[in-house]
């Protein structure tokens, strides 16, 4: 890793996507869609990845619809906030080679575990929700890494 680089800041296509739907912006909503498809269909080979059989599609599309909606929720107090900065920040810091945004990264991850319990149980799923909602998050996390590594940007000096 380049240090003398700065680190690089991504804005993912779920968060352009809800801020674009809250501005009520013109096709937002098929976007807010295949946002929320595309994250159902992560958080599913997450809990395939970990052993999960049963009702996978299900808990997925339960989990992944509390974490849109707690994204929508962020983005109607405020409109003009970016909230998808705060963990790319953690992100890019990783990748330069910061351990200390191990922390950040590993809260953001399990606060996305207990949303996607949460729409797990409030799916039916009573038994695996934590092993299956860690998973899931993990493995969005896992993308989001991965996004950053591929598609960045210089990230604004706080």
């Amino acid at each position: 890793m380049d240090l003398a680089r700065p680190p690089v800041c991504t804005t993912m296509p779920s968060a352009t996507a809800a801020r674009d739907f809250v501005a009520a912006r013109p096709g937002s909503g098929m976007h807010l869609l295949s946002s929320y498809v595309t994250r159902s269909l992560i958080v599913g080979l997450g809990m395939v990845a970990a052993g999960k059989r049963t009702h996978v599609v299900r808990d997925a599309l339960a989990g992944t619809a509390v974490i849109e909606a707690v994204i929508l929720a962020y983005f109607y107090a405020k409109p003009r906030s970016s909230a998808e900065l705060h963990t790319q920040q953690h992100v890019a810091q990783f990748l330069q080679g910061d351990t200390s945004a191990i922390i950040p990264i590993t809260e953001d991850t399990l606060i996305r575990a207990i949303e996607i319990g949460f729409g797990m149980y409030m799916a039916g799923t009573r038994k695996g929700i934590v092993k299956d909602s860690l998973a899931g998050s993990a493995a969005v996390q896992a993308l989001i890494i991965a996004y950053s590594m591929m598609a960045g940007r210089p990230c604004p000096v706080r």
